[in-house]
C-alpha cells in the first residue's frame, strides 16, 4: 500500500439524478459532501450538458486578465505574434482538448487574438496600412 489516503474535507459525491433512493446511504457510507455540476478539475468546468457562454466565462476572462498584462508594452508585430502563438492560443487549445468549444466562444477567442495582433493594445487604433 501507499499510504495515500482520501481526503473527506476536500472531496465531493456527485450522483446521478437516477440514485434518488439510496442517496443518502451512499453519502454516509463514503463520508464525502454532496456536490454539482459543473465543477473545476484542473481549471477547467465540467458539466454533463453542453458548454454555454456563461461556463466558459472564466477562460475569456483568464485570457482578457493575460491580454491586459500584454497591452502596455509596445511589441513589434513579430513579439505580438510570438505572443500569440505561445501564451494566448495555449489557453484556449487546452480547454478545446476538453471540450467542443461554443462557437462564439472560439469567434470571441480569435476576435480578441486579432485585434492584439493588428492593434497591439486596446486603447491604439489599426495599423495604417494599404
Amino acid at each position: 500500500m501507499s499510504g495515500l489516503h482520501v481526503n473527506p474535507g476536500k472531496s465531493t459525491i456527485i450522483l446521478s439524478k437516477s440514485v434518488r433512493r439510496d442517496r443518502q446511504g451512499i453519502i454516509d457510507l463514503m463520508g464525502f459532501q454532496e456536490g454539482s455540476l459543473p465543477i473545476k478539475y484542473l481549471g477547467v468546468p465540467l458539466t454533463s450538458s453542453r458548454l454555454t457562454m456563461t461556463v466558459c466565462q472564466p477562460l475569456l476572462d483568464k485570457f482578457a486578465q493575460r491580454l491586459a498584462g500584454w497591452n502596455h508594452l509596445t511589441l513589434s508585430l513579430a513579439g505580438r505574434t510570438q505572443v500569440i502563438k505561445s501564451v494566448l492560443s495555449s489557453l484556449h487549445v487546452y480547454w478545446a482538448s476538453a471540450f467542443m468549444l461554443p462557437k462564439s466562444i472560439i469567434q470571441n477567442v480569435e476576435r480578441k487574438m486579432r485585434e492584439f495582433l493588428w492593434k497591439g493594445s486596446s486603447t491604439s487604433g489599426y495599423a495604417k496600412v494599404s
